[in-house]
């Protein structure tokens, strides 16, 4: 977004994250959207933005998404390890996948993640390439071979593909649906030779495209070496032996039973969530950040950050006991990689929950807070901000045709710009949709968006939504079923 980003090349704010200063505090979403996007069209450069929660990356990734467009990335990750194993979202899994994909990617991407995402084990950047599986027309492949490859890839089998992240296959033809593409791939084989490659419509059936080569992403995380199976065979051995001494008879059976078939799916290449906790037996330890090894880290806020990821360690070690104490896995609790670890790889700037006042750099940019004050009054507002401030409205083709007809009521001149324009004195207009407005009191700049003037924010398409009354929801039963079963166990104990 040119016309709006320009502005800010010279603002102080945008300047020190440039210059990778730990400078800022207290900033509003808006404010840190609108100071990334500039910082990274003046220099554009790679960086991760760390969240506390997956709510608020979500929302600091719809306020870029508007600015930056194709040029920032959304990793974000459940964030507990007990809602994770009952409710896997396969949206959120899929997301994850493409993002992972795409960095990559030499070009330069701000990556904004929670701080679940942020400490999460993935597999190495070796490993998660070695995974690519790359098919041209007329290649000579075993179609069995390219099954196998799939399935370790951690691609699920169904009869139909009708969603990312499985395949089907059936008389030498392989449909599979890779997040790296808007379709799925249909794939025919001539014996061994790879006769066909296509693009096709998954509610028809019908080609859409047919394509000499593809490049196909792995649809799970939880990928390991031979070696590195093998290592967490070998010492999730050793730790049995020594835990299930702990544990009750029947609970040790359930130990020693669970932790075997663990380790069997392991060996077989399966892709369960729950496998997840087995990278704690493992001494390389990567993650999402070691994929663009010259990034910055942007810590926002370092007090919010931190006091998650404190909660997280301790949620999640309160719920691995609990796991042990019920024979359902054996108790490694470093399941998470160590921050200052990860921030010790890279340049890092860290926004604080306060202005620093004894640096005390501002963007001076405010949100508005207009209240619920209708469309008359509203262009009211403008028309008095367009005294003061340049004035720029970012609405859809509809909302347009209404506002102007108003302004021109008003004998107020409005003019149409583009992206690449210069933003002039005035009212101008962008058919464009934002989240929120915001004044710019240093470059005298106010902008409305649909929230302010309609009252409603835009609903972007290309976000994934994870539904977390969904995982609260399975969350609260699950608990309310084992505190019922632990009432019962009571009880029967009580009786004999």
């Amino acid at each position: 977004m040119k016309i709006l980003l320009q502005e800010f090349m010279q603002n102080a704010a945008v300047t020190s994250i440039v210059e990778g200063k730990s400078q800022l505090g207290n900033l509003s979403l808006s404010e840190e959207a609108l100071l990334l996007a500039a910082a990274y069209r003046k220099k554009p450069q790679s960086m991760f933005i760390i969240k506390n929660n997956a709510y608020t990356a979500q929302k600091l990734y719809d306020r870029l998404e508007c600015l930056l467009e194709d040029d920032v990335l959304l990793f974000s990750v459940e964030e507990s390890l007990r809602v994770e194993a009952i409710a896997a979202s396969p949206e959120s899994k899929a997301a994850q996948m493409e993002t992972m994909a795409k960095l990559l990617d030499k070009h330069p991407y701000i990556c904004v993640m929670n701080a679940a995402a942020a400490i999460r084990f993935q597999p190495s950047v070796d490993i998660f390439q070695q995974h690519f599986i790359h098919i041209r027309q007329d290649d000579v492949l075993d179609y069995e071979q390219l099954k196998q490859l799939l399935f370790e890839a951690g691609y699920a089998y169904v009869n139909r593909v009708d969603q990312p992240l499985c395949y089907a296959a059936r008389g030498g033809i392989i449909d599979v649906y890779s997040m790296n593409y808007e379709h799925p791939i249909r794939i025919e084989f001539f014996d061994n030779l790879v006769e066909s490659v296509r693009f096709f419509d998954i509610s028809t059936q019908r080609t859409i495209e047919l394509i000499k080569e593809v490049t196909i992403i792995p649809a799970n995380n939880l990928l390991f070496t031979d070696e590195e199976i093998g290592c967490i065979v070998e010492r999730a051995n050793q730790e049995l032996a020594i835990q299930q001494k702990q544990l009750s008879l029947s609970f040790r059976d359930q130990l020693i039973s669970q932790v075997n078939e663990d380790l069997d799916l392991l060996a077989n290449r399966h892709a369960e969530n729950h496998l997840y906790r087995y990278y704690a037996f493992l001494d390389q330890a990567n993650t999402i950040c070691d994929y663009v090894k010259d990034a910055s880290i942007v810590v926002s806020s370092k007090e919010e950050v931190n006091d998650t990821i404190r909660h997280l360690q301790e949620e999640n070690i309160a719920y691995l006991q609990e796991l042990f104490q019920e024979g359902s896995a054996l108790y490694k609790f470093g399941v998470f990689e160590d921050l200052s670890k990860i921030l010790g790889k890279h340049k890092v700037i860290e926004f604080g929950m306060f202005v620093d006042y004894k640096k005390p750099i501002t963007s001076q940019i405010m949100s508005m807070s207009l209240g619920d004050i209708n469309l008359e009054r509203t262009i009211q507002e403008i028309i008095s901000a367009s005294h003061r401030h340049r004035v720029l409205l970012c609405l859809d083709h509809h909302e347009i045709s209404q506002v102007r007809k108003l302004l021109e009521e008003q004998h107020v001149a409005t003019r149409i710009v583009h992206e690449d324009d210069v933003l002039t004195e005035g009212v101008s207009i962008l058919e464009k949709k934002m989240v929120e407005g915001f004044s710019c009191l240093t470059e005298g700049i106010s902008v409305y968006t649909s929230k302010e003037l309609f009252h409603k924010s835009p609903v972007n398409p290309r976000v994934i939504p994870i539904s977390l009354k969904k995982l609260k929801f399975c969350m609260i039963i699950k608990n309310c079923i084992s505190e019922i079963m632990s009432y019962i166990i009571s009880m029967v104990l009580v009786n004999i």
